[in-house]
């Protein structure tokens, strides 16, 4: 249908497009949604790398464990002073050194890219009865952050007399 002189076209409103503010401003959000979720992506990477590295304490925490129970009750690696007082294990005798640097005697669990050390205390809160063990495993690794970081998995246990 032809127009007639004089009469204009009307466009709807919708048509003109969008604004280069409006553009920019959507282009900040998505640029601020990108970066929270990069964020997050970061955040879930370390997570897994912890995960990993607690799974693997674990399970030299439990390696040391069943070879702690399955030694005689009156074993060396599970006495305790000669009064009764808590010990510490390994000692130099039991081939432990002082790998952390701390003056505590550990013994040394390489595994995967890390090295675990472990130590345990012996009590005996029932004279002849039951010793208690304390396992402790510690491991250090670098954070590009915060430099050398220094993790811990403690495992207690309880050895009865005849076990």
């Amino acid at each position: 249908m032809a127009l007639s002189p004089g009469m204009k076209a009307i466009r709807p409103k919708c048509s003109r497009g969008f604004t280069l503010i409006e553009l920019m401003v959507s282009l900040a959000i998505l640029a601020f949604g990108i970066l929270g979720f990069l964020f997050l992506q970061g955040r879930a990477i370390e997570g897994r790398v912890f995960g990993r590295e607690m799974s693997r304490a674990t399970f030299v925490a439990e390696g040391c464990l069943e070879g702690l129970l399955a030694l005689d009750y009156h074993h060396g690696r599970l006495s305790t002073e000669a009064n009764g007082a808590p010990r510490a294990h390994p000692t130099a005798a039991e081939g432990g050194t002082d790998a952390l640097g701390t003056g505590t005697l550990v013994e040394t669990h390489p595994h995967g890219n890390f090295d675990y050390f472990s130590n345990w205390i012996v009590t005996e809160p029932v004279a002849n009865a039951a010793k208690a063990m304390q396992l402790t495993v510690t491991w250090r690794f670098k954070d590009p952050d915060k430099g050398i970081q220094e993790k811990t998995l403690v495992m207690n246990t309880v050895k009865a007399i005849g076990q």
